[in-house]
């Protein structure tokens, strides 16, 4: 959020747009030899919208 509000405070052509807001999660999966897999990753693309402010 702070990344945000530093970007459109520095680019105040965008106040008029919502921030559209994406997560990635990295899961790790334990196999049965103990041996950790490789990360598995998750892409939520507009996990949440804000106002510009």
């Amino acid at each position: 959020m702070k990344t945000a509000r530093y970007f459109l405070r520095h680019h105040p052509e965008y106040a008029d747009f919502e921030c559209r807001f994406d997560v990635v999660g990295f899961t790790e999966r334990t196999g049965r030899s103990g041996q950790g897999e490789p990360l598995q990753s998750e892409w939520l693309q507009g996990a949440f919208l804000a106002p510009a402010w």
